[in-house]
């Protein structure tokens, strides 16, 4: 913890005021080693030991976010011209982090949520393989419930992809971002996430659009009553 703490990424890393690489403990119930592929030379950002396992399964998770990506664009709403996702280059990737994910499920932090609900933003799309401690939750506006999604599926197998806020601007809102969080467990939990982010330096306010596209939905309900608005659990908040 102390050879690999957190660092602020440079701004060719996607460097902002909450930007980081490295070991971080968010609160008493979670752990997070956060790597990058822009910083994939700066120590101590990468643990050399864990650097091959890490970069191979980066490469999958790169490429499985990219796909889905690819075909989620061609739906209904997305611009062709949208500054942001023109061109999907290689850039983007060096902004998009991927975080090794540790919750301890200790009885010291047992009355503190592993994590709030919430959407992932500023991305297009994060890919979460299937831990072998279930834990991801994530809402079903159809029923307005939440299903324990992990345990329909094959740990170290398969992989849980979301939505994000970025998709759902670029699509006009046919696809919304997708409500999730992380509940408790007898046992402790090891997530791996990557997130596919927007090219920062580009300079488009993708969070923004996102903010407009949702107080937008809000008021057309509360004006003509639509039911096309407000998520089923008032919980639910970006981050």
């Amino acid at each position: 913890k102390a050879t690999y703490g957190a660092v602020a990424s440079p701004a060719t890393d996607g460097g902002g005021p909450t930007s980081h690489v490295g070991w971080s403990r968010p609160h008493a119930a979670k752990e997070t080693l956060r790597c990058r592929r822009g910083a994939l030379d700066r120590v101590p950002a990468w643990p050399v030991a864990l650097r091959p396992a890490l970069t191979a399964a980066l490469d999958v998770l790169e490429t499985v976010a990219r796909a889905v990506l690819s075909a989620a664009i061609g739906g209904p709403g997305f611009s062709q011209t949208d500054e942001a996702i023109q061109d999907v280059s290689p850039y983007s990737e060096a902004f998009s982090p991927f975080d090794l994910m540790w919750y301890p499920n200790a009885e010291a932090a047992a009355r503190l949520p592993n994590s709030t609900a919430h959407v992932d933003s500023p991305g297009f799309v994060t890919v979460v393989p299937v831990a072998a401690v279930p834990g991801l939750r994530v809402l079903d506006r159809s029923l307005g419930a939440w299903l324990d999604v992990e345990r329909l599926h094959r740990p170290h197998a398969d992989c849980v992809v979301l939505a994000a806020s970025s998709l759902e601007v670029l699509t006009g809102g046919a696809i919304r971002a997708a409500p999730h969080e992380v509940a408790k467990a007898t046992t402790p939990r090891l997530s791996l996430v990557y997130e596919l982010r927007p090219d920062a330096s580009r300079g488009v306010d993708l969070n923004r659009r996102f903010f407009l596209l949702q107080r937008s939905r809000q008021l057309r309900e509360e004006d003509h009553g639509d039911d096309i608005a407000e998520d089923p659990d008032p919980r639910v908040m970006s981050s």
